[in-house]
């Protein structure tokens, strides 16, 4: 804009400086100044700033959802959770799809039994269990007992249940690593989770797939009522969240 400024100052002593001559010069250069007005005019039209129409940006509202448990977006997603709510009020879900990274999770409940064949009653806040995958070599131990509501079984057996019944649509249920469940982690809340998201959310230690490291009869756990992450041996109970990928 300092082109528009030095040409506006030159338009203003020009003026000024026609005042200072008698009338008949100013009659006889009257057509000169005129041309010299049409051109200031031009200069100063053309440093007007262009103005272009900014693209509209659409926030997609829709990176979370929460899902039923044979894989549909409920209707209502902005409900908040009720045990023995609805999927058609939006206040019950069981897993939540975390599109940004394509994760799927599991969420618990405080069922007793199971309803329609949903899985509710293994998932239950208050069971824990024993880590194993099925592979021998990695020192897991398995559990005798069949999962169920009021019986703790090993990590194997519950993921397996998960995927026999393609549990909110999916077969690719697992173990979550160390770094999948930090993903999870909010320290401004009690527990260090989005409890909006997550209800019924235990304060204790979750299982992750990751062995610790010189230690094949451990593996990494995440606290969830401190924030952190630490070690437990494979044979002790424990909480699981389990995670499917969905795309």
């Amino acid at each position: 804009m300092k082109g528009c400024g030095v040409v506006a100052y030159l338009f203003l002593k020009i003026n000024r400086c026609t005042l200072m001559f008698p009338k008949i010069i100013l009659k006889k250069a009257s057509q000169f100044w005129f041309f010299i007005f049409l051109v200031i005019l031009f200069f100063l039209n053309s440093c007007q700033p262009s103005v272009k129409n900014s693209p509209k940006v659409t926030v997609s509202t829709t990176s979370v959802q929460k899902i039923d448990a044979v894989g549909n977006v409920l209707q209502n997603q902005d409900a908040s959770f009720q045990d023995g709510g609805s999927y058609a009020a939006g206040t019950y879900w069981d897993c939540v799809w975390k599109k940004k990274d394509g994760l799927l999770w599991e969420v618990h409940t405080t069922a007793t039994s199971d309803v329609g064949g949903k899985l509710r009653a293994i998932r239950n806040t208050n069971l824990n269990y024993n880590w194993y995958d099925g592979d021998a070599s990695v020192k897991g131990i398995p559990s005798l007992d069949a999962c169920s509501a009021t019986t703790a079984c090993d990590t194997s057996k519950f993921i397996a249940q998960l995927n026999v019944s393609k549990f909110c649509g999916s077969s690719s249920w697992r173990l979550p690593t160390s770094n999948e469940l930090l993903t999870l982690v909010q320290d401004f809340s009690n527990p260090k989770i989005d409890g909006n998201l997550f209800p019924n959310t235990a304060y204790d230690a979750y299982w992750s797939s990751s062995s610790a490291a010189n230690d094949g009869s451990s593996a990494i756990v995440v606290l969830f009522g401190q924030s952190a992450t630490g070690i437990a041996k494979k044979d002790s109970l424990q909480k699981v969240r389990a995670v499917a990928t969905k795309k």
